[in-house]
């Protein structure tokens, strides 16, 4: 089956902080691998959607990491993935819970 793929509003928020911070603290070298390590994962995704972990089977949300520092989740609908959120490993696990308790 083909999918096709889209990014929400927060994974796009969190997409552009991280580069930001990567910029302002690291170097244009980081940005650049963050960015291909991020556009490999989505190719991955879209490839085998169903290959990665299932962390919450009510909402059907999996989990593909992109870096040491950050993972990608996202779900499927029908011919969709819809990408999340980008989360970042260094913070608080608890907002990454209370952001799944919103979702619809």
């Amino acid at each position: 089956m083909d999918y096709f793929l889209t990014i929400s509003d927060e994974a796009s928020a969190h997409i552009k902080s991280t580069i930001e911070y990567l910029k302002r603290e690291w170097s244009q070298r980081s940005v650049v691998n963050f960015q291909n390590d991020l556009l490999n994962c989505f190719d991955q995704i879209i490839s085998n959607p169903l290959s990665f972990l299932l962390i919450d089977a009510e909402h059907g949300i999996r989990k593909r990491k992109v870096s040491k520092y950050s993972s990608v989740y996202y779900r499927i609908r029908q011919d969709e993935i819809e990408i999340i959120t980008v989360f970042d490993h260094r913070r608080d696990p608890e907002r990454l819970k209370e952001f799944f308790q919103r979702l619809e």
